[in-house]
């Protein structure tokens, strides 16, 4: 009996039925994953979170309570995350965590809010504040940063939690620029003050310091100088005191020096050069001190008066 070849009709059919069985698969499997909404989704990050948390691992736990929390904001992710927090020692974190968390949970009149707020209330007491003082509040430019957040006018000297550490106030103005405050706030019930300084004067605006007058700086040096003659003198008259006592004690052990006892010649010479060298020295000292000294006085004395410079002034202007 002759067998019946099969067309190419048929040899394609039993294909074409393990492609439509294959994409049926296919489909459901990404149907059944596109099912899990952001619900379900936050679900299995909170149990991962939780699960890492269990194990001491906050750390790593925090991004996955966060992520969950992106997903959906379920008060269990928040309490957790607060936690998480609290343990690595971000106490103002923690503290706002549980805040949020109370705050939502009483809005869903979820029990949960009443562990929230005892949370925070636990935390409150050995919160680190920091009060940022601002001197010039009228500058309407002025703009305050803290830790790269910024810091509205109504709570510039008002005491905010923070977490240990150390923290950064950057403070910018057209007119000032930018300027960097650090502090430093220890764990439990620090208090720390950041003090913003008033606006510093322009050059135009600003008059001119005793310093930068030419008169006062020629007082300012005739008094330096002055200062280093007088230790010129004193120095040189210790070291005249000196040569004259070696040589005292030369004379008292050699009268008809340089004719001397042979066995206290050399000790002699030794006092007797020593005594030269400190003659020297009170010498140059003398010298050098009292010059120092009068050009000092002459200096003090020739310089032009505050009064005159006042007056030269007021008639340049």
């Amino acid at each position: 009996m002759l067998r019946a070849r099969l067309g190419p009709t048929k040899r394609v059919r039993p294909l074409i039925g393990l492609v439509v069985v294959a994409a049926s698969l296919a489909f459901g499997s990404s149907a059944r994953a596109d099912a899990d909404g952001p619900e379900e989704r936050a679900t299995k990050l909170f149990e991962k979170g939780r699960a890492l948390a269990k194990e001491g691992r906050c750390a790593e736990a925090v991004p996955v309570f966060l992520e969950s929390l992106r997903e959906a904001a379920g008060i269990g992710s928040m309490l957790n995350l607060g936690n998480c927090y609290e343990v690595l020692g971000k106490t103002a974190t923690a503290f706002r965590q549980f805040k949020r968390a109370e705050e939502i949970a009483t809005s869903r009149h979820d029990p949960r809010s009443a562990e929230a707020h005892a949370r925070a209330e636990a935390l409150a007491p050995n919160l680190s504040i920091v009060t940022v003082s601002v001197v010039d509040t009228g500058e309407q430019d002025l703009a305050l940063r803290l830790d790269d957040e910024t810091l509205p006018r109504e709570r510039w000297g008002t005491g905010m939690p923070v977490d240990p550490g150390t923290h950064v106030l950057e403070a910018s103005s057209p007119r000032r620029g930018r300027t960097l405050q650090n502090v430093v706030v220890r764990a439990g019930a620090d208090h720390a003050t950041l003090v913003e300084p008033a606006l510093v004067v322009g050059p135009a605006l600003q008059a001119p310091s005793d310093d930068s007058k030419p008169g006062s700086l020629q007082r300012t040096f005739g008094f330096g100088f002055a200062g280093a003659g007088v230790l010129g003198v004193g120095l040189g008259s210790v070291f005249g005191i000196l040569s004259l006592t070696k040589h005292s004690s030369v004379v008292d052990r050699c009268p008809g020096y340089p004719m001397c006892d042979p066995s206290v010649r050399s000790s002699i010479e030794d006092d007797n050069s020593s005594a030269r060298t400190s003659g020297t020295v009170s010498t140059i000292s003398f010298i050098a001190g009292g010059a120092l000294l009068l050009g000092g006085v002459l200096l003090v004395l020739t310089a032009p008066s505050t009064r005159r410079e006042a007056s030269r002034a007021s008639m340049v202007r």
